[in-house]
């Protein structure tokens, strides 16, 4: 019995994490924590808007 509940315990706190990032990604929050200066991978995370001139 203490298995399963352990279980039932990880799994709602791994679906509660998971539900944040998919709540964040919705609303145009970035998943990292700091500046995008010094990130390599910055031009994926925020695309780059097109000129409309």
């Amino acid at each position: 019995m203490p298995t399963i509940l352990v279980s039932a315990a990880l799994i709602l706190i791994v679906g509660a994490i998971v539900f944040g990032w998919i709540r964040n990604k919705k609303n145009g929050k970035s998943s990292c924590c700091s500046s995008c200066a010094g990130c390599s991978m910055a031009e994926l995370c925020h695309k780059k808007k097109k000129d409309t001139e």
